[in-house]
């Protein structure tokens, strides 16, 4: 399950205030799953105080969530999002419920992400000349201002 995180507010001339409403949920398509058949049926988490938390089944790339937000939600829309883990709403990928692609909105922002963690890849490979070295390959930002004879990897980076 994944948790995910909705947050709305209204605003005013003093700041926002939190919006009422509620969102209804429900799988775009009936599924099969351990011998049960989940069907398409909504359920409806109301806001509190401007929020809501639920946890959602990670979905398959044959499947989305259909996401209705209602009551006093100002220009309310249906969003259909595919879920892979934990996320707020905002960050879910949209897709088209009749192809279950991403929508052409988001691809520039998923792009955009794509090509930053890319950019941040090091790669490692054996010098043709001397099987003793390992030629590393890297964006500039990794090297230390100061020096730049050391490369600063990222905590949890391995080399």
């Amino acid at each position: 399950m994944a948790a995910i995180t909705f947050k709305y507010a209204n605003t005013g001339p003093t700041g926002d205030t939190p919006t009422a409403g509620f969102l209804k949920i429900s799988l775009l398509h009936r599924e099969t799953t351990t011998g049960t058949i989940r069907t398409t049926q909504h359920f409806v988490v109301p806001l509190q105080d401007g929020r809501a938390a639920v946890n959602l089944t990670a979905t398959s790339p044959d499947q989305a969530w259909k996401i209705v937000e209602a009551g006093q939600i100002a220009a309310a829309a249906t969003r259909f999002v595919q879920v892979v883990g934990d996320a707020n709403f905002i960050d879910l990928l949209d897709v088209d419920p009749k192809t279950l692609e991403p929508t052409t909105e988001n691809l520039a922002g998923w792009q955009a992400a794509l090509d930053e963690i890319r950019s941040r890849t090091v790669t490692a490979t054996i010098d043709p000349e001397n099987a003793d070295l390992l030629i590393l390959t890297y964006p500039a930002f990794m090297l230390d201002p100061d020096d730049p004879n050391i490369l600063i990897l990222p905590i949890g980076a391995s080399a």
